[in-house]
């Protein structure tokens, strides 16, 4: 069925690398059938048909790939891709998309909107209609709502999506708020029951690396998925399900994110720990200082909009985070050239200032923007997805390589969609 990947391929706009992710599903998925094989069976196709012939094992009670997928590639829109090739191939309907926390949850929700910039089936919209969606906030109206869907002026599709936070799907004494596994007259059962109850639910897991913890799994374990799907920039270790690789050094040779370059001093000796920080800071914000410049011409010379570059200071702790604001925010500091641009993002914000931040973030791209620089205590790892980050600048010891690499991940997208060929816009520089 290799013509479905390509038509897909077209209707997408599908870089190189979903497509050949998705090319691999299609040679696993036209060998078995998910509804019927045991799991050990698809496994050992999966073996034969993955990329390399890994050995592919699962540790959930279905059959589960993962796709190992650089941040920055398009991991969400090769999810998109997979849905719409096991409904057109295989028939299945219904699809459960999992996020590991409310900022991802959220993100999705809003990319199941057809009109969003970055739907998730971007470019389907003609072929497969308007999926119904069910989340964490509309699910009791399950199935009411299609009777309201098919009343809009969309052609309405067969497809179900039902989104969800994995916090709302455990069946515990703290659920009485989702009600998840609660009977519903409505339904005749729970919501859990009644997806288990699909003979073709696929689960696909965004971040799946956050899902192996023992209540996560049984969790999902008890929805009953036909097949999982995996998509993760830092998969678990070991992981044996991989069916699809594609890392950071493919993804910035090839030309769909920056290079990074780790820059630095190496005349510290005789400086103490503050002065050595205060330097990279310096450092970090001089090539920041010299990026607007570059990006001003470019965006002047190809008449386009003005991208501002953005720094992520990487801090041990919520009272380092304050010390260095303080540093920067002082008048003493160049001049004051930085007071009022720099903000705070950590767990034990709250209240206002921690609305204001947020919203502040979010909007980081626009240049309406005062904020230049992001001081973060290891709360940046997984859904804030900009373009316009070009320095890291790291003054804590990374407690693990998946929190390093997850903070790397933040700054490899490009704003201009591909590499330019101008090697300070193309590039992310670490200090």
């Amino acid at each position: 069925m290799a013509d479905i990947v390509t038509k897909i391929k077209y209707a997408m706009s599908l870089r190189a690398p979903q497509e050949t992710a998705l090319s691999y599903l299609d040679a696993i998925s036209v060998h078995c059938d998910y509804r019927k094989d045991s799991k050990e069976t698809i496994e050992a196709v999966a073996s034969e048909y993955g990329e390399n012939k890994r050995k592919v094992k699962t540790k959930f009670a279905f059959p589960s790939f993962c796709y190992a997928m650089a941040t920055g590639i398009g991991k969400t829109r090769l999810m998109g891709a997979c849905i719409y090739y096991l409904y057109k191939t295989k028939g299945y309907r219904h699809f459960f998309i999992l996020a590991p926390n409310s900022t991802i949850y959220e993100k999705l929700r809003k990319e199941s909107i057809p009109n969003h910039p970055k739907y998730i089936f971007s470019g389907l919209q003609t072929e497969m209609g308007r999926p119904r969606v069910y989340d964490g906030e509309n699910y009791d109206r399950y199935p009411l709502q299609q009777e309201q869907m098919e009343l809009t002026l969309q052609k309405s599709s067969e497809i179900q999506l039902f989104i969800f936070n994995i916090g709302k799907i455990f069946n515990s004494r703290a659920d009485s708020q989702f009600n998840f596994h609660k009977f519903k007259e409505t339904l005749g059962a729970s919501f859990a029951d009644v997806l288990a109850g699909f003979d073709d639910l696929v689960i696909c897991m965004d971040e799946s690396h956050r899902y192996y913890a023992p209540a996560s799994m049984k969790a999902i374990n008890d929805l009953k998925p036909v097949l999982g799907l995996e998509f993760t920039a830092t998969p678990k270790k070991p992981s044996k399900n991989i069916i699809y690789a594609y890392d950071i050094a493919k993804g910035a040779s090839e030309g769909y994110l920056k290079i990074p370059v780790v820059t630095g001093r190496s005349n510290i000796a005789g400086y103490s720990k503050d002065d050595i920080e205060e330097m990279k800071i310096r450092d970090g914000l001089a090539l920041h200082e010299r990026r607007k410049s570059v990006l001003r011409e470019y965006c002047s010379d190809n008449n386009i909009n003005t991208v501002k570059p953005i720094v992520l200071i990487a801090c041990k702790d919520t009272e380092h985070a304050r010390k260095i604001r303080a540093l920067i925010d002082a008048d003493t500091f160049q001049n004051g050239k930085y007071k009022g641009r720099a903000i705070e993002i950590h767990s034990k914000q709250t209240g206002e200032e921690s609305e204001e931040n947020i919203r502040l973030l979010l909007s980081i791209e626009d240049a309406s923007n005062p904020i230049e620089i992001v001081l973060h205590v290891y709360k940046l790892k997984e859904g804030w997805d900009v373009n316009n980050l070009f320095t890291i600048i790291p003054l804590n010891a990374a407690q693990s390589d998946i929190l390093a690499m997850q903070t790397l991940g933040r700054g490899l997208r490009l704003p201009f969609g591909k590499q330019t060929g101008n090697e300070e816009l193309d590039t992310l520089d670490i200090g």
